[in-house]
């Protein structure tokens, strides 16, 4: 038996992880070890110095180093943060930078303490701050790098190893005028190698310990992608990486009494990022059965709607893309009327609809992996499809009909609002511009057409609806704030009636439909409910039919909502207790019952080892605020059920029958804390942004995990799946600053960490199934197979199309079992996986 789970993202920055560190001397004689009792660094941390193996001393100091450097003296500098790097939480002191030279007992010979203040750059951390330690050993000194406001510019102070007397103030852009990048120093050799940014590209510069320039070297700007970089730096030279061109040239050095003699001795293409699951082989899955769970997907032809539109006659199209990809075409009762087949390449997300004219619709589509888009006509009459236009980019925030006059693309990253004209050819283009000039735009997030000509769009920044003509000429705008007597929270979507009304979507308000006539004074704001009271939750895609009738989607039905914010007609099907109808989060437990959430309603529909009906867990009425979307479901060996109910931070419980018993707050960590459930015990394994718990059923702390193996701090916890027996395995993701690549670890019951595996190919959002000696994690269209020693064994091949946002994980049987929850078709597909682990 084993639970799935599910990645949860973390939506705030994360601190920069301060992990155990190694400094070793030039000549590699004096190795250094510093080991931190903080994440961030802000507390105390143990020191080893070892020569040629040996224990020179080893000591805790109430400091942590976030760089260092040793001498082949045995004398060690570095820099630390009392505070962390990030400094206090708002409001508090950020603390000190505090710089430190040790002798090679370990006693501190001399240190500087500068008080951190808050920097006048926005989203940068207090100054000031260091950026890195240099050694200079033919002349006995160390140079602290810093900057001490947040203009990024560097200041070199040099230090004399000895006695901490100040040598000299370098300001770096007095050797090569530019922004200093990086700067690295070449073990063994006299030489930093150092990356300066200049106006014609990027200059490599060599520098003496001195702090000359012995050697450069200039790379133009290269016309697309990011630009030349260090690649590495070893003993024999270094390397410089040319992402554009996907090369690397490799330079060896050698010094002498003058300028070090450089020599090119390879060009050769970039090395792809490769991995234990890179070199797999793949194996081919048997399929040992089939569960269909209850009766199929719905019958209702409107289903799974991400965007729509409604043309001149009141028809509505719509995207289908969960099963089957297909644009289609009913009328206002939902009778189908036409339907075209979408053959959506791999990599192109649900495309957005619009209305071009007669019966000629439009979808935009966006191809995320190659940074591109573009625009089809599908003539629902013929199924003939073309490609009308392309795009510059590949996010489209807004794709709207021109009335039947063409067609609005908002793409926000290419700064850019574009009209195309019923053939594809563009026929205005407005370009975002200055925060003060209310003619420009600035940050767009929707437009719609007004009756009559012309176009309306939403800013969610500056809380303004902006009204131009149809050749784009500026008329007038409308203050939110002053029309709502507040300021909106962010407006997101516009629609505007054939009378004029503007309907606006502020996302994240208590009552985010705003409706106001066409003056722009408020007529009404709502938070929509159905006519027995239940919120719709989040509406998508306002469009008004001809009639004047507001329309939305609510991602699983068509909705009509009057002035009073009252869903008056559901095109579709509505949201029900007794009816699945969108499928978000699944769990299985140990008795083979399958969980599946209803996204609409927050129901857990219950179907047993066969697929039979077995009953539901049902919510109280005011539990959920909005969809639950793919809230966390995890069901212990008691059959107790928890299911998480984000908005609230807490978890609502239900017994082995469906009872709803009672509602958890979350105790450890109200940011980010997700419950996983022993499938054959009562106690609950919990991460939080950082850190991994094991609590009892109560919610009693019974362990605390810090820790991987390798003494690596828990890095963003992303994915957990507990075994039967207790273990549980932990995907960690990357942090917002610092990368130390994805990993998987394995803990023991009481805590202890058993292993840790390093899969630089991994994405950190991967699912993952756990049980006895086997694990498989899916990655996008990938699924892996690793032992319970964290090997990776195979790449399996099932005989359905795996694709991570449609399926789920279970591993069942010890690990001999897998099984896929397709939750578009709700069937589970059974495979087996004996002998391969």
């Amino acid at each position: 038996m084993v639970l799935l789970t599910v990645a949860a993202a973390l939506s705030f920055y994360a601190p920069p992880l301060v992990n155990p560190a190694t400094y070793l001397s030039p000549s590699q004689v004096y190795q250094l070890d510093v080991d931190p009792t903080e994440p961030d660094g802000s507390g105390a941390a143990r020191y080893r110095l070892t020569h040629r193996g040996s224990v020179a001393w080893e000591s805790e100091l109430p400091f942590t180093w976030y760089d260092a450097v040793v001498t082949d003296d045995g004398v060690a500098a570095g820099v630390a943060y009392s505070r962390g790097i990030m400094g206090g939480p708002y409001g508090e002191e950020d603390g000190d930078l505090r710089f430190v030279v040790l002798d090679p007992t370990g006693e501190v010979r001399f240190e500087r303490t500068e008080t951190r203040t808050e920097s006048r750059a926005m989203h940068s951390q207090p100054v000031p701050q260091s950026r890195g330690v240099l050694l200079d050993t033919s002349n006995g000194r160390v140079v602290l790098r810093w900057v001490s406001d947040g203009d990024g510019k560097e200041e070199w102070f040099v230090y004399d190893v000895e006695s901490g007397e100040t040598r000299a103030s370098i300001d770096p852009i007095t050797i090569v005028d530019g922004h200093l990048i990086d700067i690295r120093a070449l073990p063994g050799k006299p030489y930093f190698l150092a990356h300066w940014g200049v106006t014609t590209g990027s200059r490599f510069v060599l520098l003496s310990h001195a702090l000359e320039a012995a050697w450069q070297h200039s790379v133009e700007s290269e016309p697309t992608g990011p630009s030349a970089r260090i690649a590495s730096v070893d003993s024999s030279g270094f390397s410089i990486e040319h992402p554009s061109t996907s090369t690397v040239t490799v330079f060896e050095v050698t010094p002498t009494a003058g300028a070090p003699v450089v020599l090119e001795s390879d060009h050769r293409p970039m090395e792809e990022a490769t991995d234990a699951l890179t070199s797999v082989p793949e194996v081919s899955l048997s399929r040992i059965g089939a569960v269909a769970l209850g009766r199929g997907a719905s019958d209702e032809v409107v289903r799974q709607v991400f965007s729509f539109d409604i043309d001149a006659r009141g028809r509505f199209g719509f995207a289908q893309c969960a099963s089957g990809s297909a644009l289609v075409l009913v009328d206002t009762d939902g009778r189908e009327l036409a339907r075209s087949a979408l053959d959506l390449p791999r990599g192109v997300g649900c495309p957005h609809v619009a209305w071009l004219r007669g019966d000629v619709w439009a979808l935009a589509l966006a191809d995320a992996e190659n940074a591109a888009g573009s625009v089809l006509a599908v003539d629902m009459t013929s199924g003939r499809t073309r490609v009308l236009a392309e795009l510059q980019g590949s996010y489209t925030t807004s794709f709207r009909s021109g009335g039947g006059d063409g067609l609005f693309v908002l793409q926000p990253l290419e700064h850019q609002l574009q009209m195309l004209d019923v053939g594809g050819t563009e026929t205005l283009r407005l370009p975002t511009g200055n925060y003060e000039d209310e003619r420009a735009l600035f940050s767009p997030e929707d437009v719609s057409s007004l009756p009559g000509g012309g176009f309306a769009v939403v800013d969610n920044l500056r809380h303004v609806i902006q009204l131009f003509s149809a050749t784009g000429s500026y008329i007038r705008r409308i203050e939110l704030e002053a029309s709502l007597g507040h300021a909106p929270h962010y407006p997101a979507e516009i629609a505007v009636s054939p009378s004029g009304t503007f309907a606006v979507w502020d996302f994240g308000a208590k009552k985010p439909l705003l409706l106001l006539d066409a003056g722009g004074v408020l007529v009404s704001e709502h938070a929509p409910t159905f006519e027995d009271g239940r919120q719709t939750g989040r509406l998508r895609s306002l469009r008004f039919a001809p009639d004047g009738a507001l329309w939305a989607s609510d991602g699983a039905a068509l909705l009509e909502v009057d002035a009073d914010g009252i869903v008056r007609r559901v095109v579709g099907s509505p949201p029900t207790a007794n009816e699945l109808t969108e499928i978000g989060s699944t769990g299985r437990d140990r008795h083979g019952n399958y969980y599946l959430l209803d996204r609409r309603t927050g129901s857990l529909h219950v179907y047993d080892a066969e697929g039979a009906y077995s009953h539901r867990c049902d919510p109280a009425p005011n539990d959920f605020d909005d969809h639950v979307d793919f809230a966390r479901v995890t069901i212990s060996g008691d059959g107790t059920v928890y299911l998480a109910n984000e908005a609230k931070d807490s978890y609502l419980v239900f017994d082995a029958t469906g009872r709803r018993m009672d509602e958890r707050t979350q105790n450890i960590d109200t940011i980010a804390e997700d419950w996983y459930a022993h499938p054959e015990g009562q106690d609950l394994w919990i991460t939080t942004m950082d850190e991994l718990y094991l609590t009892d059923a109560n919610g009693a702390v019974l362990q605390r995990v810090r820790r991987h193996s390798d003494r690596t701090w828990l890095d963003a916890p992303r994915a957990a799946a507990v075994a039967s027996d207790g273990r549980v395995a932990l995907l960690t993701g990357t942090s917002s600053f610092v990368e130390h690549g994805t990993k998987l670890g394995m803990f023991n019951t009481d805590g202890s960490a058993a292993w840790t595996r390093s899969f630089p190919t991994l994405a950190p959002f991967a699912a993952i199934a756990f049980d006895a000696d086997a694990l498989v994690i899916g990655m996008e269209d990938r699924l892996y197979l690793i032992d319970g020693d964290g090997d990776a064994l195979a790449r399996l091949l099932p005989d359905v199309d795996y694709d991570q946002g449609r399926f789920d994980l279970f591993l069942v049987a010890h690990g001999d079992e897998l099984q896929l929850l397709s939750r578009d078709e709700r069937t589970v597909y059974r495979y087996d996986l004996t002998g391969l682990h």
